[in-house]
């Protein structure tokens, strides 16, 4: 049917001998669909593999699989799929703009600014808290207009 070259003749480039990227794009997407399927069937719930295919498919007749798997697992797959493709593109789209095959953001200052506007957050955040807590306790005390009653 087939000669014994063809599948050499898909995946390796004639001119230059060479293993083409068409194999590794399809090595790719096996090894993320299976990865997926992986993250649907596996956890500390164990889903079998019928029973994955019947909560996919047929959600509306309940269960504890269909539970966790359209509550849990798959949103928490798609986002990590969705999240690595986005980083995967900023960085691409980083290398592009400076023109720079080694930046990174540690590089460029980006997660020191991240980090930087994390901490003012959090500083800023934590002591608004504490000044309405504060504020709660030492100026309305006990006239129970926070829902606070003394004991």
């Amino acid at each position: 049917m087939y000669d014994k070259y063809f599948f050499s003749s898909i995946f390796v480039d004639k001119m230059t001998g060479t293993c083409s990227y068409r194999l590794h794009y399809i090595l790719l997407t096996v090894l993320l669909a299976t990865l997926f399927m992986a993250e649907m069937v596996f956890g500390s719930i164990s889903i079998p593999l019928h029973q994955l295919y019947h909560a996919l498919f047929h959600p509306q007749e309940g269960g504890l699989a269909s539970k966790i798997l359209w509550s849990l697992r798959l949103p928490r797959a798609c986002t990590a799929l969705l999240s690595g493709a986005a980083l995967s593109v900023c960085g691409v789209q980083m290398q592009t703009l400076f023109r720079n095959p080694l930046a990174d953001p540690y590089v460029l200052g980006i997660s020191s600014g991240a980090g930087l506007g994390v901490a003012f957050f959090v500083m800023g955040f934590s002591a608004g808290v504490f000044s309405g807590v504060l504020g709660d306790t030492v100026f309305e005390g006990d006239r129970g207009e926070t829902g606070y009653s003394p004991p």
